[in-house]
Order: structure tokens, then C-alpha cells, then sequence
């Protein structure tokens, strides 16, 4: 009986352990408060100990003494994703209209979301965005982006963003995903200027001079409601319109013209064995190979989609870097 009890106390803590105290607030602001309150809906609310995910009445907000702000202390597990919107009234035709640079977006998801990643026993106090807002009041919303489309994800860190905002504490700022492997996350701050660096697990990632400063920081000035591309990790460009050099040269090899629009020339300086050439997509899959290749090798690339290519030049002597190339 002793073990049952000892077993009970256990799952218990272990429950508790793993859930977070979440306070959502919204500011009400030049808004006319419905007769019939003011309400928070979400995926969380079941979680919550509420009767249904998505009820737009049986979760109130009180409103904070001398201020507009409406708000509510849950108790939900940690290290999830949730989505939600705030209700003035109690009806689902009163929810807020969530503006488009704060939506998930995703297959027309007009939904605001949250991730709670900590275990931490303080309160989680959630910003007090003004109803139908992007951002609290006197502060303008950042929303960051990168795309790992070429990295590898198979980690249990997570995708974090550190910077000026968070004190470069990037734990405190996880990133998630909708779809595929572009990564977000929404801060707000004054206006003015941000350095910003993402990382992916415990992997900094090295940014180019062409779009870092001296620090070798991403960096962005503030003046609005900012939504920024999704950059792809370590480099300064989205990661399908990568663009090399016209001329690629590693050791005694090179192509060109690079990009492409039709054909490629490859020469070899070394022809003394013949080579194996093999094409690859950006995801390592061969979709061209040529063999007893020695001085030269003309390649037609107009039957590949635009994109990004390695080619692998090899013979039994020599193993060449991947080169890198663009279909354009």
C-alpha cells in the first residue's frame, strides 16, 4: 500500500512539475466592453480544467483595477504550442479580428499562438496586446524567420533566436514551426535599432559580413509592425534564392556560368584519370551522374526546376568539396 502511495505522490508532482501558471491579458482600449464580459478561446482551455477547447464563454478575464487591461491566471502543461483569440462578449462571432502580420497564417490560420517552454515556477505573463492588435501598447511587434531547409533539426534543443531584446538569452525565445522547416517567433520592442542571431540547438550560426555588422549580428531598425523574411540559417538570403558567385572554383575545378538558365560548362584541369560527376538537389538526392569525365563536360539544365544544386566531382585519387550551383 505504501508503494501506491509513494507511486501517487509521484505522478502527481510529476503532473504538476510539467505544467505552467499562463496569465493572457489583452488591453481593452478604446474598445466598448460587452454586457456579457470579456473572454479568452483556445486549444488550451481543456488543459485548463475548462468543459471544451474553443468556448468562447467559459473562460472570463477580470479586469485589472484603474486600467483597461482584462486578464486570467490557467494552469497548463509545458513545452506545447497554443493557439487562441480574445472575445469581447461570449458569442464566437465577438472574438477579435487578429490582424494578418499576427496570425499563424498557415492554411489560413487567423489564429494567435504562444509557446510555453518553461518549468520555471514564476507566473508566465503573457504581453497585453490591445484587442484586434499586433502589439501591446506604445510597442511595435518583430517577427522573426529562418529556414533550415538545409540544416540539420534532429535535435532536442529547439530553434531559438537570441538578441538585443532578450539580453542574447535565446532560451528564452523558442521558435516554432508551421510548415516544413521555416521557424518564427514574435517579440515586441521600441522603436530603434536590433542586432539578432538565430541558433539552431546549441549551433550559433555564422553570418556572412554582407548582412551582419561588426559583431557579426544580424541588425534591423524598428519603426513599425515588422514581419521579416524567412532567411535561411547562416546566409543572406532566403535559402531557395541563394545565389553563388558567376564562377565557382575549387582546386582544379570550374563551372560556369553559374547561375544557369540552360547550359553549364565543367572543366577539369587534372583530366590524367576520369571523374564521376554527380548532380544533387538541395536535399542530397542524385538526379544526374556522368562518367569517364576528363577535360571538359557540358551539362543541359533545362530540364531541372529552379533551385539549388551540389555537383560531386570524384575520381579514385582526388575527392572535390561539393560545388554549389543555381538553377535560374
Amino acid at each position: 500500500m505504501k508503494k501506491y502511495v509513494i507511486f501517487a505522490i509521484f505522478i502527481i508532482s510529476f503532473q504538476l512539475c510539467s505544467a505552467k501558471i499562463v496569465k493572457f491579458s489583452v488591453d481593452m482600449t478604446g474598445q466598448t466592453i460587452s454586457p456579457n464580459g470579456v473572454h479568452v478561446s483556445g486549444d488550451f482551455q481543456t488543459e485548463a480544467g475548462f468543459p471544451s477547447d474553443w468556448d468562447s464563454k467559459s473562460t472570463p478575464l477580470v479586469k485589472e483595477l484603474g486600467t483597461d487591461i482584462y486578464s486570467v491566471l490557467v494552469t497548463i502543461p509545458a513545452f506545447r504550442r497554443y493557439e487562441y483569440k480574445f472575445v469581447n462578449g461570449d458569442q464566437f462571432y465577438e472574438v477579435e479580428f487578429v490582424p494578418e502580420k499576427s496570425r499563424i497564417g498557415f492554411d489560413f490560420n487567423d489564429n494567435r499562438w504562444v509557446y510555453i517552454d518553461s518549468l520555471q515556477f514564476d507566473t508566465l505573463n503573457l504581453p497585453k496586446l490591445l484587442f484586434g492588435g499586433n502589439a501591446p501598447s506604445g510597442k511595435k511587434m518583430i517577427r522573426f524567420k529562418v529556414d533550415l531547409s538545409l540544416q540539420n533539426t534532429n535535435h532536442t534543443d529547439g530553434v531559438h533566436v537570441g538578441n538585443t531584446l532578450n539580453h542574447w538569452n535565446p532560451k528564452k525565445n523558442t521558435m516554432v514551426s508551421f510548415s516544413g522547416k521555416t521557424y518564427e517567433y514574435i517579440d515586441f520592442t521600441d522603436t530603434g535599432y536590433i542586432e539578432y542571431k538565430f541558433v539552431n540547438g546549441f549551433i550559433n550560426e555564422y553570418v556572412d559580413s554582407n548582412c551582419s555588422n561588426k559583431s557579426k549580428n544580424r541588425y534591423i531598425s524598428i519603426y513599425s509592425d515588422t514581419v521579416l523574411e524567412a532567411i535561411c540559417f547562416s546566409e543572406c538570403k532566403e535559402c531557395v534564392s541563394k545565389i553563388t558567385p558567376p564562377t565557382k572554383q575549387i582546386g582544379a575545378i570550374i563551372l560556369y556560368p553559374n547561375p544557369s538558365k540552360g547550359l553549364m560548362v565543367l572543366k577539369i584541369s587534372d583530366a590524367s584519370q576520369p571523374y564521376s560527376v554527380i548532380l544533387n538537389d538541395f536535399r542530397g538526392s542524385e538526379i544526374k551522374r556522368f562518367e569517364n569525365v576528363r577535360n571538359e563536360l557540358i551539362i543541359n539544365t533545362e530540364d531541372l526546376p529552379k533551385g539549388i544544386y551540389f555537383m560531386e566531382v570524384n575520381n579514385q585519387h582526388h575527392i572535390h568539396s561539393p560545388v554549389k550551383f543555381l538553377i535560374d
